[in-house]
């Protein structure tokens, strides 16, 4: 999301400073997480999981807020990427663990999301309040998933990926017209090049768009396979009330 609050411009991938960040976005996803483990089956887990569901949406809200106060590009600034959408099954995961939506917050925030902590797309410092927008939104959203499967016991069946990939696929169909009709670039799905991205590494557009797809898939099918392959029941994973 664009949010170009003018107040520096000095973030530079791969270096000092984008290592030190993912390094602290990632201990404080893990302490998260170790708190969570250690309270399960008290009233203090809930807590902790609904404060981090608070902070995932007021991070996300005010991130679009200021793109349309500030800055507002309809190319970037509308909340229609796909890491905006996670936001929604993320909330229900953390909050009431429908099966759904932990679905798509494993496979939506914790696979495809987590993309954005290798190759950001962002260009102001830690002087910007865009800066900690960022990487706010980030960290609570890949958080988010980290805690459903480590804390909560989430684990997806085949059924699970296959859901997520229809979802993916859907997504595309609906965004891809839309990213043709208004030159944007929502998904990453239209035209556009993407210098610095792993977006790049793909044949050019419209071939592009398949590849891409055909690689989401068999990586949700490595997100399903990766997990011992075993009689799971039915229901969600445990919860605590």
């Amino acid at each position: 999301m664009n949010l170009d609050v003018q107040l520096a411009s000095d973030f530079q991938r791969a270096d000092v400073q984008h290592l030190v960040t993912v390094a602290v976005s990632g201990a404080v996803m893990l302490g998260f997480c170790l708190f969570g483990r250690a309270w399960t089956g008290s009233a203090r887990e809930l807590w902790i999981r609904r404060s981090w569901t608070v902070a995932l949406v007021v991070c996300h809200l005010t991130s679009f807020a200021l793109a349309l106060l500030r800055s507002f590009d309809p190319y970037w600034s509308l909340p229609l990427h796909l890491c905006n959408l996670a936001v929604v099954p993320a909330t229900l995961a953390l909050w009431n663990e429908s099966r759904w939506s932990q679905t798509l917050t494993y496979f939506w925030a914790l696979g495809l999301s987590t993309q954005a902590f290798l190759t950001p797309i962002l260009t102001q410092g830690p002087q910007t309040l865009a800066f900690w927008l960022f990487w706010g939104d980030h960290t609570t959203l890949v958080g988010a998933a980290c805690y459903v499967v480590w804390v909560r016991g989430y684990r997806p069946r085949l059924k699970d990926a296959v859901i997520a990939f229809a979802a993916t696929v859907a997504y595309a169909v609906i965004i891809l017209p839309i990213d043709l009709i208004f030159d944007w670039n929502y998904g990453f799905l239209g035209p556009q090049d993407l210098p610095g991205t792993l977006i790049e590494l793909l044949p050019p557009w419209p071939l592009r768009v398949l590849v891409l797809l055909g690689l989401v898939g068999l990586w949700f099918l490595l997100m399903w396979r990766v997990w011992p392959q075993r009689s799971l029941p039915e229901d969600a994973p445990r919860r605590v009330t």
